[in-house]
């Protein structure tokens, strides 16, 4: 693979890019692969539900962080920008009680993770001067995951997949299209976002054939 500096727009990279080409730079007998290939799928899965989102809003996939780190999806509407956290533990009850994620009785800082994204977004908009644009986390349970939420984190959205699209759509106005554009054009730009590389004409591919190989070692993670 080519590393280049970035893409012209950080809009052309495909949901779940890093973690595709993390899984498939390793050995697929690994269990960290597998791991991958499961935290893709629910990545993707939320790409194909913010696909159906209606003209004016932008997605943006899998932004890899100057520092470390990804952003598995930021949405840009007239509603706000929203960094998305995908939690995707299929077969699994979540429970969010306030900032506390728990999943299988291990507590995970998916709120917390949820958060520190919105504040790096929300960091970036304002050195830019580009105003007042309000920047909501968003927790978003994959399909399969039973959520249960205890207790609603303060300034947090936390949703289940099938209720996402309606939940950023019913929040009210608060971006004109030109801000919305502005939002656009700053995150499209690649000198904000660490090194990337373009996707490979036949990622998706390899990738489906390593989903497959790596098959039986997640059907063994859903069914203990």
């Amino acid at each position: 693979m080519t590393t280049t500096t970035a893409p012209i727009r950080m809009r052309d990279r495909i949901p779940a890019q890093t973690l595709i080409e993390e899984a498939l730079a390793g050995e697929p007998a690994e269990g960290a692969a597998a791991a991958r290939c499961r935290a893709a799928e629910g990545q993707r899965q939320i790409a194909g539900e913010l696909a159906l989102l209606p003209a004016g809003w932008i997605v943006f996939h899998s932004l890899p962080l100057p520092t470390e780190g990804v952003l598995d999806h930021v949405v840009v509407g007239p509603t706000g920008v929203f960094p998305v956290v995908v939690a995707h533990h299929p077969g699994r009850r979540m429970t969010v009680a306030g900032r506390v994620v728990t999943v299988a009785g291990t507590r995970l800082p998916t709120v917390l993770g949820a958060e520190a994204d919105a504040d790096r977004v929300g960091r970036l908009l304002a050195a830019q001067h580009l105003g007042v644009v309000p920047v909501q986390p968003v927790v978003v349970a994959g399909a399969g995951t039973r959520l249960k939420v205890a207790e609603r984190p303060r300034g947090v959205l936390v949703v289940a997949a099938e209720q996402l699209r309606a939940r950023l759509l019913e929040k009210p106005v608060v971006l004109a299209a030109d801000e919305v554009a502005s939002v656009v054009r700053l995150l499209d730009a690649p000198e904000y976002w660490g090194p990337t590389a373009d996707a490979q004409p036949d990622l998706l591919q390899r990738f489906a054939e390593l989903e497959t190989r790596t098959q039986p070692r997640r059907l063994r993670f859903l069914s203990r």
